[in-house]
């Protein structure tokens, strides 16, 4: 891979702080959501959308965000 100067480094630990956060403040959410029944990538993610939650980035989820974040969260 490319080797990443010690700036690149450094934001790659604060993006990946980041996106631990994320995941972790919407964690209840994604358990009430898969509580409720919905558990399929695309059943959560329109939920989150139906919700109003935003990924990190501002956008809409789609499934293969939703499968990201339960990786991140270790949800299986």
């Amino acid at each position: 891979g490319t080797k990443l100067g010690i700036t690149g480094k450094i934001r790659g630990r604060e993006n990946k702080k980041r996106a631990d956060d994320f995941a972790a403040s919407i964690r209840t959410t994604i358990k009430d959501i898969r509580s409720a029944g919905k558990t399929s990538l695309t059943a959560i993610a329109e939920e989150l959308n139906h919700l109003k939650i935003k990924t990190i980035t501002g956008k809409k989820f789609h499934p293969m965000t939703v499968s990201n974040l339960l990786k991140r969260l270790q949800i299986s």
